[in-house]
């Protein structure tokens, strides 16, 4: 269907990520996928490749032919397991270390919140073993839900191009100054050829913003 056309896509991030060995998988990861949320989607593509091969996988085993793109994504493929175990620590290293941006940090607590409601809701006609089973469920929750909540640094992923972006917020610098000093009068020749400097640096810093996007993250965390 329409959902596996992008999968079979060569440069998909999806197709991309399930085909790269685990050392270029690891860097993809780094510089493409720098959130929580983004290595959730990127297991959530692998899964995705899954679907698609083991469907593949089924006609082959029928004997049918299998050509071109599909062909090649099942002969291609790598370490998919793997690279979704790998993805899962990352993300709990997330968890830890408090790396978490404020939106996934509220649906993380939302989560944490709906499983403990539900464990005090089984804890109600709990005995014995049962109880001390379901307790033990609770107290590792709140625990969680505590490394969650006192994550207080306000994270965000770094962007490659930050090094850059810095320098040209520092070129705006005299250039603000010299639009404000104009204010109110007609600019000479030379501040208008510094007007238009201006808006260029601008742009150049929009279009490295957007450069710096991850391949799996949504408009949102960028607002």
């Amino acid at each position: 269907g329409g959902r596996g056309g992008g999968v079979f896509d060569e440069s998909s991030p999806s197709n991309l990520v399930a085909v790269a060995s685990l050392p270029t998988f690891r860097l993809m990861v780094a510089s493409k996928a720098p959130t929580w949320s983004e290595k959730k989607a990127m297991i959530s593509a692998i899964e995705e490749v899954e679907e698609e091969v083991g469907k593949v996988e089924a006609r082959v085993f029928k004997g049918e032919t299998v050509g071109g793109r599909e062909e090649k994504l099942y002969q291609s493929t790598e370490s998919l397991e793997e690279k979704k175990e790998e993805l899962k620590k990352m993300m709990a290293g997330h968890v830890e270390e408090g790396m978490l941006t404020d939106r996934e940090k509220e649906m993380l607590l939302g989560q944490v919140d709906g499983k403990i409601a539900t464990a005090e809701e089984n804890l109600k006609g709990a005995e014995g073993k049962k109880k001390a089973k379901v307790e033990e469920v609770v107290k590792k929750l709140r625990a969680r839900k505590e490394l969650i909540g006192g994550a207080k640094i306000k994270w965000s992923p770094p962007l490659k191009a930050q090094p850059q972006i810095d320098k040209l917020r520092k070129e705006l610098v005299p250039l603000m100054r010299v639009e404000e000093k104009a204010k109110g009068r007609l600019m000479t020749l030379k501040e208008t050829e510094q007007m238009t400097t201006k808006e260029e640096i601008e742009e150049h810093i929009v279009a490295l913003e957007a450069g710096s996007r991850g391949w799996f993250e949504g408009e949102e965390e960028w607002e």
